[in-house]
């Protein structure tokens, strides 16, 4: 069986790691801004990025804010958790 490539970001997990790349944060250093503030350390990143882990919405403010989201952004990562809670 032939493994798919993701070609759209339409899971909370892509969004973050796309973020994030595009920041050019590894996930350390997205751990190393957020494990003081809402304990989140680099297995969670991780974990978040692959659909394992589901943010709080306070994790989630704080994730967005480090990634410097735009408004755009922030309303899909609302819309993606959402969608992903409700499963």
């Amino acid at each position: 069986m032939e493994k798919m490539k993701r070609t759209t970001v339409n899971k909370l997990g892509d969004l973050m790691l796309t973020l994030r790349r595009a920041r050019g944060f590894t996930q350390t250093q997205m751990a190393e801004q957020l494990e003081d503030v809402v304990g989140l350390q680099q297995p969670v990143i991780s974990d978040m990025e692959r659909g394992l882990f589901h943010p709080s919405a306070g994790q989630m403010e704080h994730l967005l804010q480090a990634l410097e989201a735009t408004d755009g952004d922030r309303r899909k990562a609302l819309r993606l958790a959402a969608i992903e809670v409700e499963r």
